[in-house]
């Protein structure tokens, strides 16, 4: 669990990924869910800085739709999760097809898998200014190997149709699973969300603005 004063704030997940949800609830038991809906496409080179950007995006819209009605200090948590092989983003599949090049183009080899999270949480010891949200951003890699994958494994997957809506066609938790052969760092922040490092991030937040 997190540091006691976290109680005292609004925390809200600037998320609609049900993956981040149940994550999230292993370390904190009562936040609040809101999408931010925006476009995620950035236009930064960089894949970290990408993700970075995106994530900074989401956690400034919720804070700002939140702040002004909450009756207790925010705490907001955004998260960008992108997939990069070979230095290239592989984004959401647009379709099966699409879906299909980005596992083939993953197949037996390694990539690695960023999520940028973006945390805004009210300044407590600032009150007699403007109440300015201080900001935490940080990223986490983890190196992703997967074995070779045979036409049947690759149709057994691309018919389930969980590859829709997720970066790089796959989630490691689901169907993909026996996709992966090794992984060097993180297994939750494959998931959407690293918990190890977010926890701590949190609790320095906390110590800086209470």
């Amino acid at each position: 669990m997190l540091i006691e004063s976290v109680n005292s704030f609004q925390v809200v997940l600037a998320s609609g990924s049900p993956r981040r949800y149940q994550l999230l609830k292993l370390i904190h038991d009562s936040f609040q869910v809101i999408t931010p809906g925006i476009d995620e496409d950035g236009s930064l080179d960089s894949p970290v800085e990408l993700a970075q950007e995106i994530a900074a995006l989401k956690g400034r819209v919720v804070y700002q739709r939140v702040y002004q009605k909450s009756e207790k200090p925010l705490l907001t948590i955004a998260a960008d999760t992108i997939v990069v092989a070979a230095g290239r983003v592989l984004g959401k599949p647009e379709d099966r097809q699409d879906a299909q090049a980005m596992l083939t183009s993953l197949s037996g080899k390694q990539h690695q898998v960023v999520t940028a999270v973006d945390l805004l949480i009210t300044n407590l010891k600032d009150r007699g200014g403007d109440e300015l949200a201080l900001h935490y951003p940080f990223w986490v890699q983890t190196e992703v190997t997967f074995v070779r994958l045979d036409e049947k494994m690759l149709a057994r997957y691309l018919d389930s149709g969980e590859w829709s809506d997720k970066a790089g066609a796959y989630g490691i938790q689901g169907a993909a699973a026996p996709f992966v052969a090794k992984i060097d760092g993180s297994y939750t922040n494959v998931v959407g969300l690293p918990l190890a490092e977010l926890r701590d991030w949190i609790n320095r937040a906390l110590q800086d603005a209470v």
